[in-house]
Parts: structure tokens; sequence; C-alpha cells
């Protein structure tokens, strides 16, 4: 076993966390108008 630093994610585990929050707050901007 390989260990990871984050929360035993593998890196392609970890960036896909990472887009889909970042999809979220981009969701979130939007309903709040803050982005076209």
């Amino acid at each position: 076993m390989i260990d990871h630093p984050i929360g035993g994610l593998s890196d392609v585990e970890l960036a896909g966390r990472i887009d889909a929050a970042f999809d979220g707050v981009l969701e979130t901007f939007r309903t709040m108008e803050v982005l076209p």
C-alpha cells in the first residue's frame, strides 16, 4: 500500500473532489447572481 498524506486519497480521487468542490462554489456564486 502507498500512503497518501491527505485523507488516504489518491491524486486522481483528490483532484476529482477538488474539481467537484470548485464546481459547487461556482454554482453557489451563480445562484447568488455574483457571476453571469
